[in-house]
């Protein structure tokens, strides 16, 4: 008797976990991703959107010998720069965005700043006679 009873438990539970989806969804009932956040509200009621966690350079830093290949492409957003930067932290210059790349073992910015350069080589642009 008590083996029928484990064995009809055991049918239940995997027919249950079968059914299960392991997508999230956030203010919706069908996640169309791994993790679907909806707005709550669409009439500027409330304020929207998705909170990265926050911190300061120097905490990053604390993080540094818990970041392994298994954090790789992890986001966060610093607020400061690191004063005294790791290996790890060297790109953290500045506030803004940033993800770990594990396989260079650094944190890298989402948009590093660009600098522009002058690729015409036009000779009206390029000309200081020209006035």
């Amino acid at each position: 008797m008590r083996f029928l009873l484990d064995k009809n438990l055991l049918v239940f539970f995997s027919l249950l976990f079968s059914m299960m989806n392991s997508q999230i969804g956030i203010n919706t009932q069908l996640p169309k991703a791994t993790i679907d956040v909806s707005a709550k509200n669409n009439n500027g009621s409330t304020p929207e959107g998705m909170l990265i966690p926050r911190l300061k350079g120097s905490e990053i830093r604390l993080m540094d010998g818990q970041m392994g290949t298994d954090q790789n492409s992890a986001l966060l957003y610093a607020t400061e720069a690191d004063t005294a930067p790791s290996p790890k932290t060297a790109n953290i210059t500045a506030a803004g965005y940033y993800y770990y790349d594990a396989a260079n073992n650094i944190w890298k910015a989402l948009n590093p700043a660009v600098t522009l350069v002058d690729i015409t080589n036009d000779a009206f642009t390029n000309d200081n006679t020209n006035t």
